[in-house]
């Protein structure tokens, strides 16, 4: 694929995943081997089901309103650099997440390998 093509892959991740919250996304965009190294997670998150998971808590625990700030894509990887924000009140946090109930940010680097 090319630069432009990954960018794209990348846009639709965010897009179907953050912001319309579709877990099944999952499948159609990550290989049935996947592995992710996660901050807060105890190890690599190894396998399609096994991140639908943890990525099925996170969107019941939070309710996330992204901003992109850059892009970046070079040859089959993507970098996508994002700040979120939520306010958690009254639900479940998943396990080393920090959320208390107030409004959180945090600033998310993805480096997506496409291809």
């Amino acid at each position: 694929m090319s630069t432009e093509e990954n960018k794209k892959v990348v846009l639709r991740w965010i897009e179907q995943a953050w912001e319309k919250r579709d877990v099944d996304i999952i499948d159609e965009l990550h290989a049935p081997d996947y592995v992710g190294h996660i901050v807060g997670t105890p190890g690599p998150v190894q396998g399609r089901e096994a991140f639908k998971q943890l990525f099925a808590s996170y969107l019941a625990a939070f309710d996330l309103h992204r901003t992109n700030e850059f892009l970046i894509a070079e040859g089959d990887k993507v970098v996508a650099y994002d700040t979120y924000r939520d306010r958690a009140a009254g639900r479940p946090q998943p396990a080393g997440s920090g959320g208390g109930g107030n409004t959180v940010g945090t600033r998310m680097l993805q480096v997506r390998g496409c291809g």
